[in-house]
């Protein structure tokens, strides 16, 4: 191996393995309710203050995968950190002034995109004003007993939240084909 090449490895190749591993940015302004259905999110969605941990359990076919989520809401805006059990951030969602940013540190080991945990986590706890206030028209929310379903133009589910008695709450993304099981931890 001459000095040429020696440089090269000693020099440029562990530049090029930090780049590889660095985390990766981009900024969405919308998420989808179906394949061909996009929503905003309410604009006024941190109007109280959230802090919380939750075990969210992702079922989608033959696929399970349990995922922490630190949620922070306050009127300086909305995040998401999203880890492995064991840590390991897997991705940072934040949303202010209108768009979603999302950072992800490493693979999202998900068969959507990884901003629909931040419609899941919303849809299950913002007020039906909020939410029917960026559906399409013909959508519609409904709360009842022990559930909240999101029900398409033509009268088909799209999405329905069991809150059940006791935890965790289930959430079923019809259109996706996913299920989220949601325990709040903190």
């Amino acid at each position: 191996m001459n000095k040429r090449s020696s440089l090269f490895l000693f020099l440029v190749l562990p530049i090029l393995v930090l780049v590889g591993c660095s985390s990766f940015q981009k900024e969405e302004e919308t998420l989808w309710l179906s394949q061909d259905v996009s929503i905003d999110l309410p604009r006024d969605n941190c109007n109280k203050n959230i802090k919380s941990v939750e075990l969210l359990t992702v079922e989608y076919k033959d696929m399970q995968k349990q995922l922490l989520v630190a949620q922070n809401c306050s009127s300086e805006g909305l995040s998401l950190v999203v880890m492995l059990p064991v840590g390991k951030r897997l991705l940072t969602i934040e949303r202010s002034n209108g768009s979603i940013r999302v950072t992800k540190h490493l693979e999202v080991p998900l068969p959507f995109k990884p901003e629909q945990i931040l419609w899941d986590v919303l849809f299950t706890q913002l007020d039906i004003d909020q939410l029917q206030a960026v559906l399409p028209k013909g959508y519609e929310v409904r709360d009842l007993v022990s559930e909240r379903v999101l029900i398409g133009s033509a009268g088909e589910k799209i999405t329905r939240v069991n809150y059940a008695a006791t935890q965790p709450v289930l959430l079923e993304n019809i259109p996706f084909g996913y299920t989220i099981k949601i325990k709040k931890l903190q």
